[in-house]
């Protein structure tokens, strides 16, 4: 038996799920892959769902800390753009199929992957904010109703990309969507 943590269980837990489909893999197959009883595993997650949901909130949670370290552009807009495009990355990782689950999981209980968290939402808000004081964002309504209907768009173009199985660019429709939502002119 190994010493089980949440996040290697996620790990295993993922690759399976990616391997196969998730709804195929059962709790006894991780438990099998992680060399833990399933008691552990529930001592750590209630259910697939749950610890789909907690890796992915674990993974985005973690953006604006890392893009503010990291070197980036500067101009606030491209950065808001970044932001978008770091997500749909962890997005991509994780493919149309499983990303797909996150939003029946939530169907079927919230588990709260979708809320707004405070760092996400003070990262973003402060980048609209600046944008609209450089003028590259024209739109002036409220930085945090901004944002609050950037993510709503986004959500949008994520059920779409999985309902057409990542057959399309979901970077590019994102930014184009935000582009008419900040009123941002041709660059």
């Amino acid at each position: 038996m190994t010493k089980a943590t949440d996040q290697s269980i996620m790990t295993t837990a993922i690759k399976l799920f990616k391997a196969t489909q998730f709804e195929q893999v059962t709790i006894n197959d991780i438990c099998r892959a992680c060399d833990i009883t399933k008691p552990t595993f529930y001592y750590h997650f209630n259910s697939k769902d749950q610890l789909i949901s907690t890796y992915f909130r674990s993974l985005v949670v973690k953006l604006p800390a890392q893009l503010q370290r990291q070197d980036g552009p500067q101009d606030p807009l491209e950065r808001i753009y970044d932001f978008y495009q770091q997500t749909i990355g962890i997005i991509a990782t994780l493919g149309p199929d499983l990303y797909s689950q996150l939003y029946i999981a939530n169907l079927k209980t919230n588990q709260h992957t979708f809320d707004l968290s405070e760092s996400t939402n003070k990262y973003v808000t402060d980048l609209i904010q600046r944008a609209q004081q450089a003028g590259s964002i024209k739109n002036h309504a409220p930085a945090a109703e901004m944002y609050r209907s950037s993510v709503m768009l986004f959500e949008g173009v994520e059920i779409n990309w999985c309902f057409q199985k990542g057959d399309f660019d979901a970077f590019v429709a994102t930014k184009q969507a935000l582009a008419v939502l900040f009123m941002v002119s041709d660059r």
